[in-house]
């Protein structure tokens, strides 16, 4: 609604003070002419006025109206409003747009150089006994997906540098749901697993949010739900925190999520001050110039696209944490360590490099740890196992690993392709 008042003719520092007020819903916009003005014409202003504000309603109004603007995206690099209007239309569908993290960008030539390449396809499979437990959690995950913007986002390229981030609003991201009934199996076990493979078989179209589905599968025993999402949305932490807000929604429907948006982490990223990074990488890796290469005495073979079978081996954990404790190392460091060793050994070698995973939630961000998004990073870890190391005790050299592992956590943030460069090693051999 619109109100136009007019006021005077008064004594008024101008010859006319226009104001303007929202309450309640209601624009009221008031016209003071001063006393040389004759009311008459401030009325016939206050009229221009009152149907230019009707006309841009009108116009806001229009689903056909609109457009996007490069000034609209300061974080990105999108190359005039022509390329937004051929790439987004008239743009209403578009909430956000910022880059990508590091990883995020590794990922993603992963993906566009094998798109048949489903290995960073994250799933979960939940259990439900209730008979309605199926439909509710449909609603639920529909109701997630519209209050979390990580799972409303796609990637297009930005017709510059690269790809970047688009955030869509929530009445175009409708997620995926499959539906398979299998009571009928003798063998449910293996009917389950030939689903969950097809499933996970299948890409994702990463212009067209959300990047992810879900399959429901009946078994005598209820529903057992496979949810199934692309690795270069979000990381195992996430994963936990949705696990939390759709067991909410599923409990609640009225429920909801409120996370702190993964924009706010790429805006961090995106003004960092590089210098005091690259200095330490550099001091770190400049003179290590020759790759750390896994010597197994076999052909190297194709990748899998479908991981079948895990290797795992138990060990007890209570000696394990006593001597992490008594030494004052932790156990992510030991297994570090043990791992620089035997490569050092199968190598034959003394200096090694090998990547670690830090969750990259040790950042001043505000809300970083309950934020939903991708903010793993993967550093470099660098470690001499030479004679002077031989001569330490065991914990002297685990500490010197600790000291050396914090170290490259608190410079992870410049990004493992920056931190690449830092190196010696030559650009067409991995690092």
């Amino acid at each position: 609604d619109v109100d136009v008042e007019v006021m005077g003719p008064v004594m008024a520092p101008h010859l006319l003070v226009i104001n303007a007020i929202v309450e309640s819903g209601r624009l009221t916009v008031t016209l003071t002419g001063a006393n040389c003005l004759e009311a008459a014409r401030v009325r016939a202003l206050a009229d221009h006025v009152a149907l230019g504000i009707r006309e841009v309603i009108a116009h806001c109004a229009d689903p056909h109206s609109g457009g996007l603007s490069p000034a609209d995206f300061p974080m990105c690099k999108f190359p005039s409003a022509k390329f937004l209007q051929e790439q987004f239309g008239n743009g209403r569908q578009v909430e956000d747009c910022y880059p990508l993290i590091p990883l995020q960008q590794g990922l993603l030539s992963q993906i566009l150089a094998d798109p048949n390449n489903t290995v960073y396809n994250l799933h979960m499979v939940l259990d439900f006994t209730s008979g309605h437990a199926a439909g509710t959690f449909r609603e639920a995950v529909r109701l997630l997906v519209r209050h979390t913007a990580t799972l409303r986002t796609g990637f297009v390229f930005d017709g510059a540098t690269g790809y970047v981030q688009v955030v869509y609003g929530a009445d175009y991201c409708e997620p995926a749901w499959n539906e398979y009934d299998i009571t009928g199996e003798l063998d449910e076990a293996a009917a389950f697993e030939t689903i969950l493979r097809d499933e996970l078989r299948k890409g994702f179209d990463l212009e067209k949010p959300p990047l992810m589905r879900c399959a429901c599968v009946l078994t005598k025993r209820g529903w057992r739900v496979i949810w199934i999402f692309s690795h270069v949305l979000i990381d195992g932490w996430s994963s936990e925190l949705l696990i939390e807000d759709i067991a909410l929604l599923a409990a609640d429907l009225t429920y909801t999520p409120t996370r702190p948006l993964f924009k706010s982490y790429v805006s961090f990223y995106n003004d960092l001050d590089i210098a005091d990074l690259t200095t330490f990488w550099k001091a770190t890796l400049s003179d290590f110039v020759e790759p750390t290469l896994l010597k197994m005495g076999r052909k190297p073979v194709e990748r899998p696209r479908f991981v079948t079978k895990r290797e795992r081996r138990t060990i007890r954990a209570e000696p394990v944490q006593t001597f992490c404790h008594d030494s004052g190392v932790t156990l992510s460091l030991l297994v570090a360590a043990a791992w620089g060793l035997f490569l050092a050994k199968q190598a034959n070698t003394e200096d090694v490099v090998f990547g670690v995973l830090s969750a990259g939630r040790a950042v001043p961000v505000s809300g970083v740890a309950q934020m939903v998004g991708m903010l793993v990073h993967q550093v470099p870890l660098r470690l001499q196992v030479g004679e002077a190391q031989s001569k330490l005790h065991v914990r002297e050299w685990l500490h010197s690993c600790q000291e050396r592992y914090t170290q490259a956590l608190q410079n992870e943030t410049l990004g493992l392709p920056a931190i690449r460069q830092c190196s010696g090693v030559p650009a067409t051999e991995p690092l």
